[in-house]
């Protein structure tokens, strides 16, 4: 990530011209494992155990591909229950509180399976419509991502008996469980909000099903 917003800094610096070459092109990114996503398998004692708005939080992270600080902007206005999506227009930051998604092609129309058109339809009943906000905090703004990542979800992993990882594990399940279950990787990708297909295939194609053997070259 650092390596990551230097190039970023070095990019631009050329295009001000205040450099004359953006030096970073010439270093490759650090070797990182990949994730370790075993939700898909304890995904049902993590919802058993939460409650309430909680609940039904972790089910849209878990069950449609948008990334936490992204499910926590949604709006009354971007869940469509007639038409079963939820638009992504809107994320937020820690820095700058409510904005524009991470780019522009995180800006996208996510299908609503029916457990995550459900767990909505129970929390805009829970909330009374006294937000705007889908998941709003006790004053009715959107809840603090900092604070749910750090005390909300360790205090749930806990209770449910999982082992330390990270919130954003949702949204690797929910690749995970689509793409072992041979949907269409193009598809995961646009849930996801990403432009192509290397993220998808990176991050998530260990958990794509064998494909199967021609046989061409034993005859």
């Amino acid at each position: 990530m650092v390596i990551a917003r230097l190039r970023t800094i070095f990019a631009t610096a050329l295009r001000r011209k205040l450099v004359a070459d953006a030096r970073m092109k010439y270093v490759d990114n650090l070797r990182e494992p990949k994730p370790d996503v075993d939700l898909s398998r304890s995904k049902r004692r993590l919802l058993a155990t939460a409650s309430g708005q909680d609940r039904y939080i972790i089910t849209v992270l878990i069950f449609s591909g948008l990334r936490p600080n992204e499910a926590l902007a949604l709006s009354r206005d971007d869940v469509d229950f007639e038409r079963e999506v939820l638009r992504v227009r809107r994320s937020i930051n820690r820095f700058q509180g409510v904005g524009l998604p991470k780019t522009a092609s995180s800006e996208r129309e996510a299908d609503m399976l029916p457990n995550v058109r459900a767990a909505l339809q129970q929390q805009s009943a829970r909330s009374q419509l006294r937000s705007a906000f889908v998941f709003p905090s006790g004053v009715g703004g959107p809840l603090d991502l900092t604070n749910r990542r750090e005390r909300s979800w360790r205090r749930l992993l806990r209770q449910a008996g999982l082992r330390p990882r990270t919130l954003y594990q949702c949204r690797h399940t929910y690749a995970a469980l689509q793409i072992s279950r041979s949907e269409n990787p193009q598809y995961v990708a646009h849930q996801m909000g990403h432009t192509t297909l290397e993220m998808i295939i990176r991050h998530y194609g260990r958990w794509m099903r064998k494909p199967e053997w021609v046989g061409r070259l034993a005859e």
